[in-house]
């Protein structure tokens, strides 16, 4: 799958998590406020990579994302959602220029700048989801740089095992990707507890330091 055609996949998926975000919309509830920040960042990260900084698309969805707040919630949601879907519709029929020169650790850095944003605002459970969803990418691009073969929905725990039986990495290394995949997993599956927001912290810097290591050589 080309660049362009993921880039429209990631379109499709956070349109119909939107949708469904929006049909069961809450002002009151905190797990739901957390996937609704969570989404509502990715989107306006994705329009960015799309569409460009410049573009109105960009321009809106940073608006709505910025005043996010209060009893115009919804309403700011819905705008976004919205807002992607056009630029959805822009970008699949050529209105923007390639991305591909966005790709590569540049793109990862970029992911991992707005989980460290959502750390720092206290939401460290979407940051927790989103540094892991980087790892996961980050795995399968190392495995296609060694041409080490995997199943489209192969997860976290199966391409370590895998980078590690090729000994592209130690198993230290293997046992520290393990432990995040397990703080990610707490983190998409509501086990709020168990994600410390130090581990978070830590996960970000080491993450970091691992694609500077393996993706820019």
């Amino acid at each position: 799958m080309n660049l362009n055609n993921k880039i429209l996949e990631k379109f499709e998926i956070l349109l119909l998590e939107g949708g469904e975000l929006s049909s069961n919309f809450r002002d009151d509830n905190y797990d739901f406020s957390i996937r609704c920040h969570k989404w509502m960042v990715e989107s306006l990260h994705l329009i960015k990579i799309s569409c460009s900084e410049n573009s109105d698309h960009y321009r809106q969805a940073k608006y709505f994302n910025s005043e996010y707040r209060g009893t115009e919630r919804r309403h700011l949601f819905d705008g976004l959602l919205g807002t992607l879907g056009a630029a959805k519709t822009d970008f699949e029929h050529g209105m923007f220029f390639d991305v591909r020169r966005f790709v590569r650790a540049e793109l990862l850095d970029d992911f991992l700048s707005q989980a460290e944003y959502l750390l720092n605002e206290e939401y460290h459970c979407a940051a927790a989801s989103l540094a892991g969803a980087v790892l996961e990418d980050t795995l399968r691009k190392l495995c296609d740089k060694n041409n080490i073969e995997y199943e489209k929905k192969t997860r976290i725990d199966a391409l370590n095992i895998s980078l590690a039986q090729k000994e592209i990495y130690d198993k230290t290394t293997q046992k520290r990707i393990t432990l995040y995949a397990d703080i990610r997993n707490n983190a998409d599956h509501g086990h709020f507890g168990k994600v410390k927001n130090e581990d978070v912290d830590d996960m970000i810097k080491w993450l970091t330091r691992f694609i500077d290591e393996h993706m820019r050589t």
